[in-house]
């Protein structure tokens, strides 16, 4: 394959936490389905509990694992450290930080595509930086 003048470092580590990035924004919509179930059928939920609430916890999990890799990802796409903190704090933001997520991945597929790397639905196979 053959890339632009960048290092092949970089674009490895960009593909890998849009990889992850991509997973947190799955398990995100996954936990919003679950939490809309949850309200819905109130008392008789499969995951209503009286201590509680399943989906806000597997919500602060998945988005503190997002907030990680929104910071990984942003500093190596947008080459500044500051970028990715702010857009990684952004993230944080309920209803907002969705969009966030969506916008540095768009980003950040753009950039392996203007970089010759073939970027599916789930991210850029690996096997192609070999």
């Amino acid at each position: 394959m053959l890339f632009k003048n960048t290092d092949k470092t970089r674009l490895i580590r960009i593909a890998r936490n849009q990889k992850r990035l991509l997973v947190c924004i799955a398990l995100l919509i996954l936990v919003a389905i679950v939490a809309i179930y949850d309200r819905r059928t109130g008392v008789d939920s499969l995951v209503h509990h009286e201590l509680y609430d399943i989906p806000a916890i597997g919500y602060y999990i998945v988005n503190a694992a997002a907030f990680i890799f929104i910071i990984l990802l942003a500093s190596n796409v947008y080459n500044s450290t500051l970028l990715g903190v702010i857009n990684g704090l952004l993230c944080l933001i309920p209803c907002f930080g969705i969009i966030v997520l969506l916008l540095v991945n768009r980003r950040a597929t753009h950039y392996l595509r203007e970089h010759n790397i073939k970027v599916g639905f789930m991210g850029a196979k690996m096997d192609q930086f070999n």
